[in-house]
């Protein structure tokens, strides 16, 4: 739903060490990449070379991301040396965290556009590029594995996303509090009092539920695991991400925070734990969004949709 956050995921079939030491090479996106060419290395994690979206030269920065909860790197961009302002952090996420014993990593990368500096190109072709380039990077780390077909993971993996205009540091104290999920859902209903950061509960078909939440916060950003175990034996996971739109727009001002909610979906087999459907997720994002930052004093910013906009459009929200 966020106009500005663009994610895409992919399963690969590839030990977690070699997907990220591919990953952590810059010269690298010479080989998978539509038209990212590395021409000039600046430092040992930064070169500037083309770019598919751009016809004018572009800075790009390496930094590397590790867990708990996942390990990962991120792209920071843009057009002068050290001022980086389009963000893309990579995750790789092992396959046994959705399904135990499998083999692989999910691999799930976002890109943030900031819409007062994304050139019209950009915000159109970010999409199908970055759905495009992601197979190429599983076909190449596959072929390296010794596949000649693409692999299939048991799960498929899915993101929504909204803006929520209030601090991040509040949507991280709500969401992780297990006291709430019958607050900004309508899909389970308590069955006794949390306990810590567990609670159980009972779905629309009254099949029993424990949840785990567990927060896990850096600077600008957080991850919040949500872990649901069904009475089937199945479980749901489906976590939070969130970044500050500080650091998703690098824009020092801006306020608010980026909300994606990812969802790993059985792919091969028919199973019936946890929700059906994306838009499940992207209602309790809307939920989630109204109560955030109504207890933020925030009455204005619901109403303007679900995606980000410029500091100079604040004025304009405050008139009645």
């Amino acid at each position: 739903m966020e106009r500005n956050t663009f994610p895409v995921s992919a399963y690969i079939s590839a030990p977690s060490g070699e997907v990220l030491s591919y990953l952590k090479q810059l010269k690298n996106l010479d080989e998978w990449t539509l038209f990212s060419r590395m021409r000039r290395e600046v430092d040992p994690h930064t070169w500037i070379g083309t770019a598919s979206a751009y016809q004018t030269p572009l800075y790009y920065h390496l930094k590397e991301m590790q867990g708990p909860p996942f390990d990962g790197i991120e792209w920071h961009c843009g057009m002068h040396e050290g001022q980086y302002y389009q963000v893309y952090p990579v995750h790789v996420i092992p396959a046994d965290y959705a399904e135990p014993g499998a083999s692989g990593v999910y691999l799930h990368w976002t890109s943030f556009l900031d819409p007062a500096r994304a050139t019209p190109m950009l915000s159109a072709a970010v999409a199908p590029i970055h759905s495009s380039e992601i197979r190429s990077l599983k076909s190449i780390l596959e072929r390296r594995a010794g596949h000649r077909v693409p692999a299939i993971g048991s799960h498929r993996l899915r993101t929504a996303s909204i803006y929520v205009d209030a601090p991040l540091e509040a949507g991280m104290a709500y969401l992780s509090d297990p006291r709430n999920i019958p607050e900004w859902t309508h899909r389970l209903r308590p069955a006794g009092s949390p306990e810590g950061r567990t609670g159980h509960y009972l779905t629309e078909y009254d099949q029993r539920v424990r949840l785990t939440l567990t927060p896990t916060a850096r600077p600008f950003t957080g991850v919040i695991e949500y872990d649901a175990v069904h009475e089937s034996g199945e479980t749901e996971r489906a976590p939070f991400f969130l970044y500050s739109c500080a650091y998703a727009f690098s824009v020092p001002d801006a306020s608010g925070f980026i909300l994606l909610r990812t969802a790993f979906q059985h792919s091969v087999t028919s199973r019936f734990a946890g929700k059906q459907s994306m838009d499940d997720y992207r209602a309790e994002l809307v939920n989630a969004k109204r109560l955030i930052e109504t207890a933020a004093g925030n009455f204005t910013s619901f109403a303007q949709g679900p995606s980000y906009f410029p500091a100079d459009r604040h004025d304009v929200l405050q008139k009645p």
